[in-house]
């Protein structure tokens, strides 16, 4: 089982011709910054719909 850490409601703003989630309290305590890249997932499991941030 996966340990939750942090949960909190985001907004997703309109930015050029797509959106973006603003993710920086989170990638803060991770010790991520805008040198890393992130693998992201978009999960559907029945009526489950997730996007997934991963390190890479």
């Amino acid at each position: 089982m996966e340990k939750v850490i942090s949960v909190n409601e985001k907004k997703i703003v309109k930015w050029g011709v797509g959106y973006v989630v603003f993710i920086t309290k989170e990638a803060k305590k991770f010790g991520w910054t805008d040198k890393h890249k992130v693998r992201v997932s978009a999960v559907e499991n029945g009526k489950e719909k997730k996007i997934i941030l991963e390190k890479i």
